[in-house]
């Protein structure tokens, strides 16, 4: 713990490989840690991250994911993409989830728009998936990007489709999830 508190405070990109290797070693107070250097090390630590994404190991995944989201960072989008669509574990999936709603999009206005309908397609898609938690992420995240003023129109219409089957009793069984929908859809009215 204190060496990996010594290498949070170093706060060099030289320590990334290090602190990945941390939060592999399924101990979530190390792992939370280790996170907190990552994210604080802020987009230049991206493309490190990526580059060392550990694909046999789905706690280090989620956790390196987790990291991905709160530092924001846009060349993370194709990876959270794929993972929200396609990785194994749920706590994996629901990390992607959150990150895609806490994306920093490009300055570039088109490629923003291009990114926004990305992130919302993504989305839209992991409505259907199987683990509660990653639906609830989805919900939140759906809700973040919809209230962005520059939202797209047409992904903006979508990702409303969404919310409103999520929060629909013969689409949705979990009732906290359909509650949350409830809450987007009443923000996105009211906002």
């Amino acid at each position: 713990m204190s060496a990996t508190a010594d290498l949070v405070r170093c706060h060099e990109l030289g320590a990334v490989p290090k602190l990945l290797e941390v939060i592999g070693y399924n101990n979530p107070a190390l792992a939370g840690l280790a996170v907190g250097g990552l994210v604080a090390l802020g987009p230049a630590a991206s493309p490190l991250i990526l580059e060392k994404l550990d694909p046999n190991n789905y706690g280090a995944r989620a956790w390196a994911v987790r990291a991905l989201a709160d530092i924001g960072d846009a060349c993370a989008l194709e990876m959270l993409i794929q993972t929200l669509g396609q990785d194994i574990g749920p706590s994996v999936r629901r990390a992607a989830a959150k990150g895609l709603g806490k994306l920093q999009l490009s300055a570039e206005l088109s490629r923003a728009k291009t990114q926004e309908d990305q992130c919302i397609r993504a989305l839209v898609l992991a409505q259907h998936d199987r683990e509660w938690a990653v639906r609830y992420a989805v919900i939140v995240s759906l809700e973040r990007r919809l209230l962005d003023p520059a939202c797209p129109q047409s992904p903006r219409a979508t990702g409303r489709q969404a919310l409103q089957n999520l929060a629909d009793d013969d689409q949705e069984d979990v009732k906290v999830v359909r509650l949350r929908a409830e809450l987007a859809l009443h923000r996105l009215t009211d906002g």
